[in-house]
């Protein structure tokens, strides 16, 4: 498990639009990663609109903001469209992101 200022491992993700995208690639950048276990559950949803509501106040701050869940891509498609998420989801499908970050642990889905 990471602690405060540990470095993020430089894990590759698939984006909803079927490319991918590693950490390193952002390097140097302010990047919000965020982790949501289920899409169009009551806390992730939730989540995700609170992150879109704030989008443009981290565009000014120049972070990007990813949501990675282990949905498959579709879903998280659906999931961004149904509430009109203007940054990017990505898909850990395998959870290889999430064990990156959080060792075997694996996400509560309620």
């Amino acid at each position: 498990m990471l602690s405060v200022g540990d470095p993020a491992p430089d894990i590759e993700i698939q984006l909803i639009d079927g490319s991918t995208i590693r950490l390193s690639q952002l390097r140097g950048r302010s990047v919000v990663l965020y982790f949501y276990p289920k899409a169009f559950t009551p806390g992730c949803t939730r989540e995700a609109i609170g992150f879109n509501g704030l989008y443009e106040e981290f565009k000014k701050l120049g972070a990007e903001v990813i949501g990675v869940s282990m949905d498959p891509p579709g879903r998280n498609r659906r999931f961004a469209q149904n509430y009109g998420v203007r940054f990017r989801l990505a898909s850990d499908v395998e959870g290889e992101a999430f064990k990156s970050f959080w060792g075997a642990q694996r996400p509560r889905t309620d």
